[in-house]
């Protein structure tokens, strides 16, 4: 495809190239949208678990009850602190009121639980929260007896 007294390439040798670098480049980006989306459901059980040795600790420190609230069909979590007869809403940046990132579904064992309590000598009330992404991968914080312990599996 070469000239005789020219330099450059063809346009049609220009075109290929382009092709094989799209081909090349859509093939990297498949392969990490998995990966990434992998991240976002453990990232989100994390500050979960974060957020939860917050109120385990502040509970201890200001000696008063504090709950999280993990509406599963709404999305939402929120954090709240037992004044006298109610509950008021932290507001705090460590306790804000959050939302489920959309690609995740998520379950609360037992059933139907909606409130987990955390107590001012640090023990939390059990419970499991279960998380999925579309493409299938699970992650669970879970509260483990007495002593208030977390753990993510």
């Amino acid at each position: 495809m070469w000239r005789i007294g020219k330099k450059g390439f063809t346009l049609i040798e220009l075109l290929v190239v382009v092709i094989i670098i799209g081909i090349i480049t859509t093939g990297v980006l498949i392969s990490f949208r998995g990966f990434f989306q992998g991240l976002e459901v453990e990232g989100f059980i994390k500050d979960l678990f974060y957020l939860c040795n917050y109120l385990q600790g502040s509970s201890v420190a200001k000696g008063k009850i504090h709950s999280l609230t993990i509406d599963t069909q709404k999305q939402q979590f929120v954090s709240f602190v037992q004044e006298e007869t109610s509950w008021i809403p932290l507001t705090s940046r460590w306790a804000r009121i959050s939302r489920t990132p959309e690609q995740l579904r998520c379950a609360m064992a037992p059933e139907g639980k909606m409130r987990v309590l955390f107590f001012p000598d640090g023990h939390i009330e059990n419970f499991s929260l279960m998380c999925e992404d579309k493409a299938g991968k699970k992650v669970s914080l879970i509260s483990e007896g007495v002593v208030g312990a977390l753990k993510v599996k």
